[in-house]
């Protein structure tokens, strides 16, 4: 993975967290016998373990520009929700409506990068400033 800027960081995050809302939501209210009380608590304590982390990343910018410590936690959080959800759909088939895979999306641009986001914007700017010019010209 390559430099992830702050906000890359809370992005992320915020879409992480909605996901694991999502399926925190289904699993506390399900009443299917093969979502018992024990999976139940253990889904509960990795929810507080994401919650920790969750806010000590939110909470500080500061904790969000050392990316590289982040990332890879960040990154054992998302494969543990899929193992979760994975593990969730296989007791309750077709019930899980949560995302299988959280894409990045910047401003509507699935699959691009942050810089590539701010590269096309500056061009964009750079030609209309350029095209402005010559009008007044």
């Amino acid at each position: 993975m390559g430099f992830l800027s702050p906000g890359e960081i809370a992005s992320r995050v915020r879409a992480l967290d909605i996901a694991i809302q999502s399926l925190d939501a289904q699993i506390s209210i399900s009443k299917e016998a093969r979502v018992n009380e024990a999976f139940k608590e253990s889904w509960k304590s990795f929810v507080s373990r994401w919650q920790i982390d969750r806010d000590n990343w939110l909470g500080s910018t500061w904790s969000r520009m050392f990316a590289s410590q982040i990332a890879p936690r960040l990154d054992d959080f998302q494969l543990a929700y899929q193992r979760w959800l994975e593990n969730y759909q296989k007791r309750i088939p077709g019930t899980a409506r949560v995302p299988k895979a959280i894409p990045e999306t910047y401003f509507g641009l699935q699959g691009l990068s942050i810089q590539t986001v701010i590269l096309l914007a500056g061009l964009a700017i750079g030609g209309y400033w350029i095209v402005a010019r010559r009008k007044k010209q």
